[in-house]
């Protein structure tokens, strides 16, 4: 039988790989932007960028997770469950893309941005594609999906890079970049796609209406949670213009950088919990447990170095006039140690089906951050919107943990988050002292320090622990 470490770790350095590529590729393109548009124009393309991201989300409704969640109890249902979400990504695509069109006439007020960044729209239906996602997450099988990223990602490079260099960069060219970069790695996915499982779309059908039952609750939670994380840019762009959105843009997108560990985690340990949490509770409290230790391990020391280094940061990658962002993106950072801890924490209620639970929470999480948002925005603006984000955050945190805890015996304390802390206060110390050097030198620096700190507290507290996970067998449904 397979082994739970090795799968984690097979999954997880696969992601890392392509995400990190991916990640080099799309900073080197908002480097571009950002020193070839004017603020508005970067702005107005941040403001489309997230309402790409937001709207998403609804057309997945949870599909992905329910598909992946329920095949792991039940391998045979996989083909029927494709099927199903094949078809609602479908009948979700034209509400999506019709709402995009509607929020960038309602926030963008110059018309001749309005038709330009409208084009954003035709991102959406190559989404419908990403259910194909299934087979390669169940199966723990992440190289071809990475793949797909970093050919979306180096496309759009390319597009701003040909524009920057060889004709004049602007709105419209930076659009259809971002527009042409969806299609072909969804492409890929689905063709490989096909030769792990066929999509049974009769049994589709047939499964929809249950299907939908249980991804509908999971899809309004992600929703509400993304517009936790995405709402901000659109009230901003509405209440204090498109400069205010590039200055945000500029800190949210690297803080993006920093918090992209859940996303190269969590698949790999999702289909692991779901199971786990059905067939031994006590190896689905000790899975949680460690993954928790390990993302703080690694999140909360670079949050801190970025925030120490957050000036020199922002002009180097983005150049001077983005440096009034300083705030805000050490803010940001601070939020995307509560956003990895709540990315787990979410997705233990819902590998225990407890997504009626994570619905409400999200639901009173979104009232809460706009609310916030529109206090706060005019007052101190994109510092206000990055405020909202970390109060926000924290609740979710807070709400997710406590219903966690109290169903599942989950205990998050112990003896790695104290390390974890000592290692965040190395790594920043380190981080200070290196800030007259140039920025490449002083992240070097930072990082080094995280490195040989981690790897104190691995042989000292974590290698115990996962030693025992190397000789844990995987669950029946995962093998």
């Amino acid at each position: 039988m397979s082994q739970v470490l090795p799968r984690l770790v097979r999954g997880t350095t696969t992601l890392l790989l392509g995400r990190g590529m991916a990640a080099a590729a799309g900073l080197a393109a908002l480097a571009l932007m950002a020193r070839h548009l004017e603020p508005a124009e970067f702005g107005a393309f941040g403001l489309a960028w997230t309402l790409i991201q937001l709207l998403s989300v609804p057309v997945d409704l949870g599909s992905l997770a329910t598909a992946t969640r329920e095949s792991a109890r039940n391998a045979e249902l996989e083909p029927r469950l494709l099927g199903a979400s094949l078809i609602q990504r479908s009948f979700l695509l034209l509400p999506a893309m019709a709402v995009f069109v509607v929020a960038v006439r309602l926030t963008e007020s110059e018309p001749s941005r309005q038709a330009t960044l409208a084009l954003g729209a035709l991102a959406l239906p190559p989404l419908v594609l990403g259910a194909w996602m299934l087979p390669f997450q169940l199966r723990g099988r992440f190289g071809l999906p990475a793949l797909a990223h970093i050919i979306q990602r180096t496309i759009f490079l390319t597009g701003i890079t040909v524009t920057a260099l060889w004709l004049e960069l602007g709105l419209w060219e930076a659009m259809v970049s971002l527009v042409v970069s969806h299609v072909p790695g969804m492409a890929l996915l689905a063709l490989a796609g096909r030769r792990v499982v066929q999509a049974d779309i009769t049994g589709g059908i047939r499964e929809l209406w249950p299907f939908l039952r249980q991804s509908a609750p999971l899809g309004l939670a992600a929703l509400f949670a993304a517009t936790c994380f995405y709402v901000d840019t659109v009230i901003l762009a509405q209440l204090d213009g498109p400069e205010a959105v590039a200055q945000y843009q500029a800190a949210f997108r690297t803080m993006g950088y920093f918090s992209v560990l859940p996303g190269l985690v969590l698949p790999t340990v999702f289909p692991l919990l779901s199971s786990y949490h059905r067939q031994d509770r006590h190896r689905f409290n000790q899975l949680a447990h460690e993954v928790l230790a390990l993302l703080l391990l690694i999140i909360a020391p670079l949050c801190c170095a970025g925030g120490v280094l957050a000036h020199g940061l922002l002009e180097w990658i983005y150049g001077p006039w983005f440096t009034s962002a300083t705030e805000t993106l050490r803010l940001l950072l601070a939020s995307a140690v509560a956003i990895t801890v709540g990315a787990l924490t979410s997705g233990l209620l819902v590998a225990a089906r407890r997504q009626h639970a994570w619905l409400w929470v999200t639901a009173v999480a979104a009232i809460f951050n706009i609310a916030l948002n529109i206090s706060l925005i005019p007052r101190f603006s994109h510092q206000g919107a990055a405020l909202a984000t970390l109060a926000t955050e924290v609740l979710l945190v807070s709400i997710t943990l406590a219903i966690t805890i109290r169903h599942d015996g989950f205990r998050p304390l112990g003896r790695s988050t104290l390390a974890s802390l000592v290692v965040t206060l190395a790594v920043g110390a380190a981080a200070w002292l290196a800030q007259p050097l140039p920025m490449p030198l002083g992240l070097g620096v930072a990082a080094m320090v995280h490195l040989a700190a981690g790897w104190l507290v691995w042989r000292c507290w974590l290698r115990q622990r996962w030693d025992q996970l190397r000789q844990d067998p995987a669950p029946d449904s995962m093998t």
